[in-house]
């Protein structure tokens, strides 16, 4: 919201009930966005006998939303974490490069970066690998006493 991001599917899974209170309380939009939504998904089996196997299974899982709405880029946030953040700089800067993917990622120091995701970028900063809680974590390139850590996951993607 903070963003202008005014369509939006939350993807609710495991305890999701009070989350669906808040989005119901907190955030009802019908009465004044028009063709705008906050909608919750609940969790299915669409794709086989599994529930969502994480982030990436359940946007799979639920692709048809999106083909069905048609938007120009679909930001995907990862629910363990609060967003007040305004993510229209990132939107731009992607716009601007024309990437295929942006990935949103925060620089910490080399001795702190094994507890986290660790994002191996080239010296344009193209993610070129990705390790998940590394034992010897790879600096960013120019740095070598910082990681580029996967903070929180949110993803760009164009559509269009």
């Amino acid at each position: 919201m903070n963003s202008g991001i005014l369509s939006i599917y939350v993807l609710t899974q495991f305890k999701a009930q009070s989350l669906l209170e808040h989005l119901d309380k907190g955030w009802r939009t019908t009465d004044f966005l028009g063709d705008h939504f906050i909608t919750s998904v609940p969790a299915q089996m669409r794709m086989g006998k599994d529930w969502y196997q994480g982030t990436a299974d359940s946007v799979y899982q639920n692709l048809y939303l999106i083909e069905r709405h048609r938007p120009r880029l679909v930001a995907v946030f990862g629910a363990d974490h609060i967003y007040r953040m305004n993510i229209r700089q990132m939107i731009d800067e992607h716009q601007k490069k024309g990437a295929d993917v942006t990935v949103a990622a925060l620089p910490v120091r080399i001795e702190e970066a094994s507890q986290f995701g660790v994002i191996e970028v080239d010296s344009d900063w193209r993610i070129v690998g990705f390790d998940e809680k590394p034992s010897q974590p790879k600096s960013i390139p120019g740095e070598p006493d910082s990681a580029l850590v996967s903070w929180a996951t949110i993803c760009l993607i164009p559509t269009r």
